[in-house]
C-alpha cells in the first residue's frame, strides 16, 4: 500500500481524540512552564512538564502515522493499534499521576494561581483523554 492522506482519520473518533490530546497536553505544559518561569525547581514540576512534552510529541507522531497511512506501510495496522493502545494506557496513567503530584504542591493561599490550576487540570484531562483513546483502540483490536 502506498503512502497517502487518510481523509477520514481526522474526522473520526480516533483522530478527534488524538487532536484533543495534542491540544490539551500542549496547554498543560505551557501553563505550568509559564507559571513557574524557571524560578521554581521541583522534581514534581519537572516530571509533569517533561511527561507532558513527551506525551505531546508521541501523540503528534501517532496522529501523523495514522493520517498518512504509515500504519499500513510500516508493518500492519493491528501492530500500530496495539502500540498506540499501550502508549495511551501508560501516558494516561502517568499524566494523572503527575497531575496529582502537581496538585499536591498547590497551596490554597496562592495568589495568581490560575495558570497553575489550569495546568494541572489540563493534565488530568489529558490523562483521561489518553485512557479514553486506549479504550477506543482496545475495542477496535478485539
Amino acid at each position: 500500500m502506498t503512502i497517502g492522506l487518510n481523509e477520514s482519520y481526522p474526522k473520526g473518533t480516533k483522530g478527534i481524540l488524538k487532536m484533543l490530546e495534542i491540544v490539551v497536553t500542549c496547554i498543560a505544559f505551557a501553563l505550568i512552564i509559564d507559571y513557574f518561569r524557571g524560578w521554581y525547581k521541583h522534581g514534581k514540576v519537572d516530571f509533569f512538564v517533561s511527561l507532558h512534552i513527551a506525551a505531546f510529541i508521541i501523540a503528534i507522531i501517532f496522529f501523523i502515522v495514522f493520517l498518512i497511512n504509515l500504519d499500513n506501510t510500516l508493518g500492519n495496522s493491528r501492530c500500530w493499534n496495539i502500540l498506540d493502545l499501550v502508549a495511551c494506557i501508560i501516558l494516561g496513567i502517568l499524566c494523572i499521576v503527575s497531575s496529582a503530584l502537581l496538585a499536591d504542591l498547590y497551596s490554597s493561599n496562592c495568589m495568581g494561581c490560575g495558570k497553575y490550576i489550569g495546568g494541572f487540570v489540563c493534565g488530568f484531562i489529558s490523562g483521561i483523554l489518553f485512557l479514553i483513546d486506549a479504550v477506543v483502540h482496545f475495542k477496535e483490536i478485539r
